[in-house]
């Protein structure tokens, strides 16, 4: 939801509570309970995704400078989620 600046960001590393927490203060937040007779996504998946990240970047502190995720499709509850398209851009030099 960036291009809406719908954002919810912490410092890693994350706990569940914090992904979950990033998640309902997004303003579009109502869109992941299913909105216009749609099924609501698979919130657990994206959960797992965030947490994921923030273990990876934190053991993977020293190399990595920006990691963008755009955009992170979520299907339906119970069929997971998927990044469509990721770019990693690595730390330079110290």
């Amino acid at each position: 939801m960036e291009v809406l600046k719908d954002l919810a960001t912490r410092v890693a590393p994350l706990r569940e509570e914090d992904a979950r927490a990033m998640l309902d203060e997004l303003k579009g937040q109502t869109m992941l309970e299913g909105a216009r007779g749609q099924k609501p996504p698979d919130l657990e998946a994206l959960i797992d995704i965030i947490m994921k990240v923030s273990r990876l970047v934190v053991d993977l502190e020293d190399y990595v400078e920006e990691l963008d995720i755009n955009p992170l499709v979520a299907y339906e509850k119970g069929k997971g989620a998927m990044a469509a398209d990721a770019l990693l851009a690595g730390a330079r030099s110290r």
